[in-house]
């Protein structure tokens, strides 16, 4: 009688590994895990990645595997914790030992390194077959970006860039507002954040010795190699463009999002930045970046974006809103201007509508009927199911992510307007900055 047992990613991984080579694994053949957990690991212990990892496991079909992360000190954190709920994962300081050593052990991976590891750990995990979580911004260069989307595509791995707020009831009920009509064809759309993730200095700090049980090699990946330096590691590396996207790469991704998805955004066709001072190797701390994009059927022809961080944030200007009485803008949020009428949408809360004709017919309305969704459990429930998810796939994460990206190209070349043909994946007027590309 004929073999009918299902062969799963584990049975295929064991086959390719036994014949050499890291094949892309054809879709047919991906993470039909064995049992019922879906065998889970995590690169990167520290910031997003251990609440991460948390929120995951609130889902009893997850069980976490391996741990890794160049820092012991980040890994020993993580093991306390997750001791505690009764699991004892593997622990590896280098992603490609971890991926070499328990390739036909692990169904899924988060990765929540520094920006600049986003892309090879993503690309090592999807082509042995893993379905992936990378967390925002998908990559801090714009071709691996387009790279990590057509490999997803190929291998059909589930994936998702950890963008939990784009399956906030919240921000969704906004993106539903924008599409109705709500207040007209949207002219114009200024986003903003307060934080300084630049580093404006005059020269690089000192060469200084790596903290004991920090694996700097490691930690460095595919980065340019140099010596470690204080500040960079754990907590600023956002700051430096070797590493990080500023941020735009940190916040541009999450306040973006809405109406990029809800406006049917693509590519720009230009950005313009003007920025702080910059210097060779970091981000300013202040930035203005606009945007223009094609007319879609929620925009009108002469739709321009704005976004404002840093110190520019403090002293951004929305001549289109005038706010009553002594209420403010938030700190960090968004604001559409329409046809018909305003949305002020703070980062995070619901939307507050202008003029107060528009605010009473929104209310008379009926309200939409937008399910609350678990971000996390949705990721996990496709992996099992080995279904695709479109809830912030790298389809959508790849053009969200260039989007962020160009404006961050923009500082180098501050008060130019770069000209961007999407399909040559080239700035047409300033040859120079295709390297950033």
């Amino acid at each position: 009688m004929a073999n009918t047992r299902k062969v799963t990613r584990r049975d295929f991984v064991k086959t390719t590994a036994a014949i050499g080579g890291l094949t892309i694994l054809p879709s047919g053949l991906l993470a039909n895990p064995p049992s019922s957990k879906l065998t889970y690991a995590l690169v990167g212990c520290g910031g997003n990645g251990g609440g991460t990892t948390r929120s995951m496991m609130s889902h009893k079909k997850l069980q976490v595997v391996a741990l890794c992360d160049p820092d012991k000190r980040q890994m020993t954190k993580s093991i306390k914790k997750l001791s505690s709920k009764g699991v004892t994962p593997q622990m590896f300081q280098d992603y490609r030992e971890m991926l070499t050593k328990m390739k036909d052990k692990i169904d899924a991976i988060a990765v929540s390194t520094p920006d600049h590891n986003h892309h090879p750990v993503t690309l090592q995990a999807m082509k042995l077959g893993m379905h992936v979580y990378t967390q925002k911004p998908l990559t801090n260069k714009i071709s691996h970006a387009r790279e990590l989307k057509k490999v997803a595509n190929e291998t059909g791995v589930v994936n998702r860039m950890g963008i939990q707020l784009h399956s906030s009831v919240g921000n969704r009920t906004v993106g539903h507002y924008l599409r109705s009509g709500a207040i007209g064809k949207i002219k114009k759309v200024y986003v903003w954040s307060p934080k300084q993730w630049g580093d404006e200095s005059a020269k690089r700090k000192p060469a200084t010795d790596a903290p004991a049980g920090l694996d700097w090699t490691a930690w460095l990946g595919n980065a340019p190699k140099q010596p470690y330096r204080e500040g960079i590691h754990p907590n600023r590396w956002r700051c430096y463009l070797d590493f990080g996207a500023g941020t735009l790469g940190d916040m541009g991704v999450h306040i973006f999002d809405t109406p990029f998805k809800a406006l049917a955004l693509t590519y720009p066709n230009w950005v313009k930045t003007t920025c702080n001072k910059a210097n060779s190797f970091g981000h300013p701390t202040g930035n203005t970046v606009e945007y223009s994009f094609a007319e879609t059927e929620y925009t009108t022809k002469d739709f321009r974006f704005t976004w404002f961080d840093g110190s520019h944030a403090k002293t951004k200007k929305i001549p289109e809103l005038k706010l009553p009485g002594k209420m403010k803008f938030p700190s960090q949020g968004a604001v559409y201007v329409g046809e018909k009428g305003t949305i002020l949408h703070p980062h995070m809360s619901g939307a507050i509508f202008f003029p107060d004709s528009v605010k009473q017919a929104v209310a008379a309305a009926k309200r939409p009927t937008i399910k609350p969704m678990d971000h996390y459990h949705d990721w996990i429930d496709a992996c099992l199911a080995n279904k695709p998810s479109s809830h912030a796939d790298f389809n959508y994460a790849a053009a969200l992510t260039e989007t962020v990206l160009l404006g961050v190209a923009g500082n180098r070349f501050p008060g130019e307007k770069l000209e961007w043909d999407c399909k040559k994946m080239q700035f047409t007027n300033m040859p120079e900055a295709n390297k950033l590309v």
